[in-house]
């Protein structure tokens, strides 16, 4: 890990240019309340054709590309909203070339910041997870996510890839699973995506707390798996009940303590198999991640299955949750996978004996 002396906040914090902000809605309202705590001003705010309109976002008109280039010249540009779209992630590379450009690291859940101040204090964790890391690939990976988070540069992103086909095929182990535990399982598309893959899969346990989602998961296990277990409850440490903000997408998720949202049931995986063997479990409970292994501890002592676990919700997940589950089973080999998103999202901790 090479980190600069400044982290992008600072950066922001002392630029001579416009700051232009591309993109409206939930980042971009992250991003500039993490602006008014630095104290520092956006000049505007830009969106792709066919969604400026006639509105304005946070009392900024929202223009142009064009119309922001006619008005400031140069600039800097701040990506505010998150993609995985080939064509979009071309036009944030496009714009880099041109621009100075930053992406700055809000997390998806808490207010907590990967900023100078939080990599300086948990550095000793992160060097600990960097050392447990099994190949070259995931401390590449690793290393190159720690310098965007601090950076906001997304060249860090655009270099450090994996192939999904590879990580499945290579990495993971689905000739041999017969039990299959789908945290978080959205619509079905991961259950789809392992059982395309293999057909000694037998028995499936998913958890989807997201009631419109659940209901479309519902329809995909009558078609592909009707056997499959179902359970409309988010994953977590024990039983229970949350609130839930319920948005029929993947960024739906529990909120402990909040009484504002739907109220949800929570389930702990191991009080549902009792027991009973998991060969495969996949975590991306929206920042409950922790919560989710907890309720799952002592499968994961008793049958070490296979685990892949979202890294990227939290600023902490980084390093908290490797370092949990060392301490669950320490025979684990970690490794770390990175698909194609911008800011660093859709960054997992692969665990295989």
């Amino acid at each position: 890990m090479t980190p600069g002396a400044k982290d992008v906040w600072h950066t922001l914090m002392s630029a001579s240019k416009p700051i232009v902000l591309y993109g409206t809605g939930d980042g971009a309202d992250k991003i500039l309340d993490v602006f008014g705590r630095y104290g520092i001003e956006a000049s505007g705010v830009f969106a792709s054709e066919g969604f400026v309109r006639s509105r304005s976002f946070r009392g900024m008109k929202v223009m142009s590309y064009d119309d922001v280039r006619a008005l400031f010249g140069d600039f800097i540009v701040v990506i505010a909203f998150a993609s995985s779209l080939d064509g979009v992630l071309e036009c944030f590379y496009t714009l880099s070339e041109t621009h100075e450009t930053y992406a700055p690291d809000v997390p998806a859940v808490g207010d907590t910041l990967f900023d100078r101040c939080f990599y300086d204090k948990h550095k000793s964790e992160l060097e600990r997870v960097r050392s447990m890391l099994c190949d070259e690939e995931s401390v590449f990976i690793f290393d190159s996510v720690i310098n965007y988070k601090l950076s906001g540069d997304i060249s860090y992103l655009r270099r450090a890839r994996s192939d999904k086909d590879n990580v499945q095929n290579e990495l993971l182990r689905p000739g041999e699973y017969v039990t299959y535990c789908d945290l978080g399982a959205y619509t079905g598309d991961t259950i789809y995506q392992l059982l395309s893959g293999t057909n000694s899969v037998r028995e499936i346990y998913a958890l989807e707390p997201d009631p419109h989602s659940f209901r479309k998961l519902t329809a995909f296990c009558r078609t592909h798996c009707p056997g499959a277990r179902l359970y409309n409850a988010g994953a977590w440490s024990h039983g229970g009940r949350a609130a839930f903000s319920a948005r029929g997408s993947r960024s739906s998720r529990i909120i402990p303590g909040d009484e504002t949202g739907t109220a949800g049931e929570l389930i702990a995986l191991d009080s549902i198999l009792d027991g009973r063997r998991a060969d495969y479990i996949k975590y991306d409970v929206e920042g409950s991640e922790y919560e989710a292994l907890a309720g799952s501890a002592e499968t994961i002592k008793d049958w070490s299955p296979d685990l892949c676990v979202s890294l990227y919700h939290r600023s902490e997940d980084l390093f908290r949750l490797p370092l949990y589950i060392k301490t669950l089973n320490p025979n684990y080999r970690f490794f770390i996978r990175r698909f194609k998103y911008i800011p660093a999202w859709d960054l997992n901790l692969y665990c295989i004996i």
